[in-house]
């Protein structure tokens, strides 16, 4: 069932995913595995034995590495030269993946085979390995469907199978000899050089193709076309022309998307419109362009669509997150919750910046001024330095005071250092331990320096825009004019504000930034 799902989508570019296409790839996939259960049956009971096995997989492998190069140079070329559409779902579905599926369905019958040899009961056997070959197709669909397709792409899946199918056959042998390594290592470089043809005769074939990708629904192609007075870029879903744009100007270049418009005629007074399928969103723009005083609402179910029409025929938009914004907890930190309400201060500091200022413990992570800041330049997984005692050194401290008081307790010291509860929760938690700070060994101020000075503090993520002072990302500025504040591709469009990717630090930037934008942009209109 897996192969069959990457059949239709390395053919529906070229002969569409109808019921006509569906019916051609699942005939042809069952006729090429009945043949290969009955030859496969038949050579299993002449000679089945484990390195026979491992053999199967190996062409098996082979045949699937064949899969890109014949998606270019077979169904390319075929799909352009039958007419009928039947007939090229057919010969291109045999061509391409008659010979994988023969050869996957050889492996079942040799299984039966090789166990039935150590086992008595046939019928048993039989029926576990079948359910079993079920099982395992049942969830190959699954993973196919729903998380490898949109994923990685049907390309990348085909290099994962070859690669999976080539390792299973090494495991499957009784024994790795000189002889199975120089087969194997024969077979690698020529399964290497079909994949690598493969992905170069589909870039030397489509040139005009800027993205090959999937989503959970179709294949998505992304086309820049030339022609003598400008350049278009289109949007190609399976077979389907869905978008056509002129890269110079921004006008769409399918007519027939005008003739939307004759909604006007049905209804002059509406202020909005519902468009039921967004695909590039060239209509919409064509509309806010066209209608200034009105909008409109696009649903959308591919997200993958969106995503592309944004980054291929629209504005680049800068992945928007929560800036300026509270770190939570990882459980093993939990235990700091106790001190919610605990505030002191520190320097935070990243990869790239430092902040010195207060930091407030909360009963989901650290909160203050300290952490928004470092939080505008924080990364997913990304460690935060906290200095405690940005102001003091602690082993200096604790020397002078070893000097002048040696039997004072390390809990006394540190509680006029630091927040007493911050102390006692650092005992409780076995972080350090009470003594007098004349016995403290050099190991344990190390550790103590370490725990003050450079707690490496790696958040479970944020508290998101419920807490957020502000939003990062968002509309490239790349895309504005800063004098007026217009889209530079689509005229008549502006921006202002957070809906820009420009993040101040606290202290009021924002607020002035928005501020500013909005009566930069008031001008720009004013003077256009």
């Amino acid at each position: 069932m897996g192969l069959e799902l990457i059949a239709a989508r390395v053919l529906s570019p070229y002969v569409g995913s109808s019921n006509v296409v569906w019916t051609s790839i699942i005939g042809i996939i069952l006729v090429s595995m009945s043949f290969g259960y009955w030859i496969g049956g038949k050579k299993a009971d002449k000679d089945a034995n484990i390195n026979k096995l491992a053999n199967i997989l190996l062409y098996a492998a082979l045949a699937t590495s064949t899969i890109p190069l014949l998606e270019t140079c077979v169904v390319k070329i075929l799909a352009g030269i039958i007419p009928n559409l039947i007939i090229a779902a057919i010969i291109c579905a045999i061509i391409v993946f008659s010979i994988p599926s023969f050869i996957l369905a050889m492996i079942s019958p040799y299984a039966v085979k090789i166990k039935s040899m150590e086992e008595q009961e046939i019928g048993s056997l039989s029926g576990r390995i079948s359910s079993l070959s079920t099982i395992g197709s049942i969830v190959g669909t699954f993973l196919m469907g729903f998380v490898l397709i949109p994923n990685i792409g049907v390309s990348n899946i085909n290099i994962g199978v070859t690669i999976i199918l080539f390792i299973m056959s090494l495991i499957a042998r009784e024994k790795i000899d000189k002889k199975v390594i120089v087969k194997s290592i024969f077979f690698v470089f020529i399964m290497t050089m079909l994949i690598a043809l493969g992905k170069i005769t589909f870039k030397l074939v489509n040139t005009d193709i800027v993205l090959d990708t999937d989503s959970q629904y179709s294949r998505i192609w992304v086309k820049r076309i030339q022609t003598e007075k400008t350049t278009y870029k289109t949007l190609q879903v399976d077979t389907g022309l869905e978008s056509y744009v002129d890269t110079e100007t921004g006008k769409m270049g399918a007519k027939y998307l005008e003739y939307y418009d004759l909604f006007e005629y049905l209804n002059k007074d509406a202020k909005s419109t519902l468009l039921i399928g967004g695909a590039a969103y060239t209509y919409p723009i064509h509309y806010l362009q066209k209608y200034k005083d009105k909008t409109i609402d696009v649903v959308e179910i591919d997200d993958k669509m969106t995503q592309i029409a944004k980054e291929q025929f629209g504005l680049n938009v800068i992945p928007p997150r929560a800036s300026l914004v509270p770190f939570t907890w990882r459980e093993s930190e939990k235990f700091y919750s106790a001190l919610s309400g605990v505030s002191l201060d520190v320097a935070a500091t990243n990869q790239h910046k430092t902040f010195t200022h207060q930091m407030l413990f909360t009963h989901r992570g650290l909160s203050g001024p300290a952490i928004l800041q470092i939080s505008n330049y924080w990364q997913p997984g990304e460690s935060i330095h906290l200095d405690l005692l940005p102001y003091n050194d602690i082993r200096h401290h604790l020397d002078e005071m070893r000097q002048s008081s040696p039997k004072l307790q390390l809990k006394t010291v540190l509680s006029r250092l630091l927040p007493k509860k911050l102390v006692e929760l650092w005992l409780e938690q076995g972080l350090i331990q009470d003594e007098v700070i004349a016995n403290l060994s050099k190991v344990r101020l190390e550790n103590l320096e370490n725990l003050i000075h450079n707690w490496q503090f790696i958040p479970n993520g944020t508290e998101g825009y419920r807490t957020a002072e502000v939003t990062m990302g968002g509309v490239d500025t790349h895309e504005i004019s800063s004098k007026t504040m217009e889209a530079t591709k689509i005229k008549g469009l502006y921006f202002i504000g957070e809906v820009l990717d420009v993040v101040g630090w606290l202290g009021g930037y924002n607020f002035q930034w928005a501020w500013s934008s909005a009566a930069v942009c008031a001008m720009g209109i004013a003077e256009g």
